[in-house]
């Protein structure tokens, strides 16, 4: 029997620093997102768009710097996971929906080896004693092409790219029915990007599991993604299948980024530029948050926000100026 998805209806994440004379910003608006079992749904968008923090909300590992305002619903398996305990989420969290980090960094401890770290997370869930856990340990790194000498390393005796085979395999070692993919190939050459990107794509369609795999790189997204969600200044601003977002972006702000990335139909084209930078989240400008950016914006666009229409199956997107761009080709 095929798992139940990960349902993200309508998320409001709304920090507010600790000193009230700084405004609140709200990282994340009124998202709506559907991770189905064995697909891979990607979230798109430049730095600062809300991409992580949706992410973490989903685990309940945000807010620790600031007080935070969630609204909305994360519906798993029955149960709405933004009204679960802490005990609740820790026994899910690792477990059911597992965590990739990028950077991986910031989140090996340098002072245990990889083994007994990723060991670690199977006696929490377990129970499993530290012999039996290196067993399973070493079953693990096999998986993502690591040599069993590996768990007898620290941290900072391995590559870029073995640190984040490690943490991909501290993630996946309790075989999840869900991983949350945080940029996991950003601080990687291309080389070693490439062969994560192949391991991820690989591991996922073995264990059939669902993945949301965030990145701000489009040439990225296409090689892994099966439904791709587009997200700027904590909206979702265009949701579509893969082949039909890159096929036919609806929105603006998804143009101009498929027009940012070298692709070889446009080989002796020079790369779009998108003006400006992306609003942070306390300075959100009323209307539709792209406008001042958008070439076609228009007084409408500065007042109202857009709406969510559907173009077509599952191809959504919020835009006033959508029925007045087709046949623009930049």
């Amino acid at each position: 029997m095929e798992q139940p998805g990960i349902f993200i209806r309508n998320l409001a994440v709304t920090f507010t620093s600790r000193d009230p004379s700084i405004p609140g910003g709200r990282a994340v608006r009124n998202v709506s997102i559907a991770i189905e079992p064995g697909k891979v749904h990607a979230l798109v968008g430049e730095s600062g768009s809300g991409k992580s923090v949706t992410a973490r909300t989903v685990l309940g590992i945000v807010g620790a710097d600031a007080r935070v305002e969630i609204q909305g619903s994360i519906d798993f398996r029955g149960r709405n996971l933004l009204e679960l305990s802490d005990d609740e989420l820790r026994s899910i969290r690792g477990k059911e929906i597992a965590m990739i980090f990028q950077e991986p960094s910031r989140y090996l401890n340098p002072s245990i080896t990889i083994g007994v770290q990723i060991g670690e997370v199977l006696e929490a869930h377990f129970g499993l004693s530290r012999r039996a856990s290196l067993e399973r340990v070493g079953e693990m790194l096999s998986a993502v092409e690591l040599p069993s000498r590996v768990a007898r390393r620290y941290p900072h005796e391995l590559s870029g790219g073995m640190k984040q085979r490690a943490m991909i395999a501290m993630a996946l070692v309790c075989n999840p029915s869900f991983v949350l993919a945080d940029e996991p190939t950003t601080s990687l050459d291309v080389t070693v990007q490439k062969q994560i990107l192949e391991l991820l794509a690989r591991l996922q369609a073995d264990s059939r599991m669902g993945m949301l795999f965030i990145s701000h790189d489009l040439a990225v997204v296409q090689s892994i993604a099966d439904h791709v969600s587009v997200m700027y200044a904590g909206r979702i601003v265009e949701s579509a299948p893969r082949d039909e977002l890159f096929a036919n972006p609806l929105h603006p702000y998804t143009r101009q980024l498929l027009l940012s990335v070298p692709r070889s139909e446009r080989r002796g084209l020079p790369l779009t530029v998108i003006p400006g930078r992306a609003p942070d989240a306390q300075n959100i400008p009323e209307g539709c948050a792209f406008h001042p950016r958008c070439r076609y914006a228009v007084d409408v666009c500065r007042r109202e926000m857009p709406a969510e229409l559907v173009y077509g199956p599952s191809h959504s997107a919020s835009c006033h100026m959508i029925g007045k761009l087709n046949g623009d080709s930049e």
